[in-house]
């Protein structure tokens, strides 16, 4: 009944580390190599495993509908 649950990719917390699934897993292991040995390995390492770029874990886990689906249209999107 305490839980604080976030919308997240993952969350570092203390001692404690959680991701939102698969990519997410890979994401948390990128921020976790920029926390410990900066942003260009990091970048370097996700190059390695074909990942565009070192996400936060404040960023959306899934893409936006407009991109999911290509619509643009305000109507269908909402």
């Amino acid at each position: 009944p305490h839980l604080a649950i976030e919308r997240s990719l993952f969350v570092i917390d203390r001692d404690r580390w959680t991701c939102a699934g698969g990519i997410a897993a890979l994401d948390l292991m990128h921020a976790l190599i920029e926390r410990d040995h900066g942003h260009a390995l990091a970048a370097a390492v996700s190059e390695l495993y074909l990942h565009t770029e070192v996400r936060r874990g404040s960023g959306p886990q899934r893409m936006a509908l407009r991109e999911r689906f290509g619509v643009s249209n305000p109507h269908l999107l909402r």
